[in-house]
């Protein structure tokens, strides 16, 4: 009876200290938003990876074969690790070419500039996380692997937050800008402006073809910097990216949504930067966005969104769900 005791004892006082423990742990708290069904997904050509810009997902699959001489169990579990040695290389690639800013991808700072980027990427990856594995009948194995972008696992948190002040340094004051004779008019029309104060800025740029970047830019007909650098904090760049990419705008003005319940609407005229990443706006829309900012400071809090094309021959969004909800 002693025993029992005694054991009972030992088993309460080890709950309690669990508890303890657990009640210690910092919270975190988000905030839920509706899961967007259609994202921005581009996909890299040569290694079929994607990236899920609106859910902050990176992805990539590999293929497995049993080899020739193996049978049995065996040969299904060398075709299962080939699949994932594929996937890693994939996955790998495919994040070296992902643009932190127009100028600017992860392989060309680590080539031109700073090459602990890529051991910080190579160690990075050791962490990847397993997305649909499948066996097919004939025992080849199809394995996705996936990475966040975003918090503090997230490639911006370990890989780039640390050098996004070199990596801005080195941008240039103005960059070219591709800005259409006849602009291209936008698949749905813009509504109609509201008056403010206002919660944040919708860039409408559909028909521009903007690529992803992790530190984008919105600047004016000659190229020069309306908002992007100065304002960037290494922390927000970790946490959420300065910019939400939306290939829908009425997904984009919903209030939930990262502009808020207000957003100023403005139409894209170009874009700009050798990889088509930074938005282009009219002089007259920057002198404006620039005086709704000073009443209510929403270009600090970073309530802004991009609404991009949506890359043809891609799937709608990443197959994995939302690590984390980023707006």
């Amino acid at each position: 009876m002693r025993s029992k005791v005694l054991w009972v004892g030992l088993l309460l006082g080890l709950v309690a200290f669990a508890l303890g423990v657990w009640a210690q742990q910092p919270r975190v708290q988000v905030k839920v938003q509706t899961e967007v069904k259609v994202g921005f997904v581009e996909e890299n050509p040569v290694t079929g990876g994607k990236l899920d810009w609106t859910k902050g997902i990176v992805w990539a699959t590999g293929y497995g074969v049993p080899p020739e001489n193996v049978r049995g169990p065996r040969a299904r579990l060398l075709a299962r690790l080939i699949a994932i040695k594929d996937a890693q290389r994939n996955l790998a690639e495919t994040l070296k070419g992902v643009h932190i800013t127009a100028t600017t991808t992860i392989v060309n700072f680590g080539e031109q500039v700073d090459d602990r980027i890529l051991t910080r990427l190579d160690t990075f990856l050791r962490g990847y996380r397993f997305g649909p594995q499948v066996q097919k009948p004939d025992g080849t194995w199809e394995v996705t692997l996936w990475v966040p972008m975003y918090g503090q696992e997230g490639v911006a948190g370990q890989v780039i937050a640390p050098f996004l002040p070199r990596i801005n340094e080195r941008e240039p004051e103005k960059v070219p800008v591709v800005r259409p004779e006849t602009p291209p008019p936008p698949p749905t029309p813009v509504p109609e402006r509201k008056p403010g104060p206002y919660t944040g800025v919708v860039i409408d740029a559909r028909g521009f073809g903007v690529r992803g970047s992790m530190s984008p830019k919105i600047r004016r007909a000659d190229g020069s910097e309306v908002w992007g650098t100065v304002q960037v904090s290494r922390e927000f760049v970790q946490e959420t990216g300065i910019v939400g990419y939306h290939v829908d705008l009425d997904t984009a003005l919903r209030p939930e949504m990262r502009a808020g319940e207000n957003p100023l609407v403005l139409r894209a005229i170009g874009v700009a930067g050798a990889g088509k990443t930074d938005v282009v706006i009219s002089d007259e829309d920057a002198a404006l966005l620039l005086a709704e900012n000073e009443k209510a400071r929403f270009l600090e809090k970073f309530r802004v969104i991009f609404v991009v094309d949506r890359p043809e021959g891609v799937p709608p969004t990443a197959p994995i769900p939302r690590p984390r909800p980023v707006r």
